[in-house]
């Protein structure tokens, strides 16, 4: 069980998340994991000047994500994330409030202490007129121990997951990419 809290800069996003084990891969049986992602956002950047017919709920979004995965090799590891999440509030008139994504994965150990990660996200119902992107990231791990120090390239600014399936902006053909760092650390 994993129950998480976090603040973006970026929109002033607010989030709580519970993240939770269903299933576990097994050498000789079951061939994956199934993780269940719940989250609830809250993004306080809305400028009611702007929106004045802006309410409470209008600030809120929601994910539920089912994260399928399995350790290929000891080095290797995949994932499959079938995704609905739903936003009170688009951007676009066009865009539909509930949405749909599916992102795939892969972790590649490089040493006892460096792995490379890619991801990619494909929207399933964006709107035809939108200027949004699918998130495509690449990135990697540093593990010290205590601490894993995580470097990213991606095209999507947003580091929620309602954010970067729907509104990432970066395009990598034209060198539009952003670097984000993370530090994690258990407990």
């Amino acid at each position: 069980l994993n129950i998480g809290a976090s603040r973006s800069s970026f929109q002033k996003i607010y989030e709580a998340s519970l993240k939770f084990r269903i299933l576990s891969q097994r050498k000789r049986g079951f061939p994956v994991t199934i993780v269940s992602y719940n989250s609830v956002v809250l993004n306080t950047a809305l400028d009611e000047a702007n929106l004045p017919l802006l309410e409470f709920e209008n600030r809120l979004g929601y994910t539920a994500q089912l994260l399928i995965s399995s350790r290929i090799t000891k080095n290797l590891s995949v994932e499959v994330a079938p995704t609905f999440f739903h936003e009170n509030f688009v951007v676009l008139d066009e865009q539909e409030n509930t949405q749909y994504a599916v992102g795939v994965g892969g972790r590649l150990k490089l040493g006892k202490r460096w792995s490379v990660n890619v991801d990619y996200g494909y929207h399933l119902n964006r709107a035809d007129s939108s200027p949004f992107k699918d998130p495509l990231s690449i990135g990697f791990d540093l593990e010290t121990g205590g601490h894993v120090f995580q470097m990213h390239f991606t095209n999507a600014q947003p580091m929620n997951t309602n954010g970067f399936l729907g509104q990432a902006t970066g395009d990598w053909s034209t060198g539009d990419i952003y670097f984000g760092f993370n530090l994690s650390r258990v407990f």
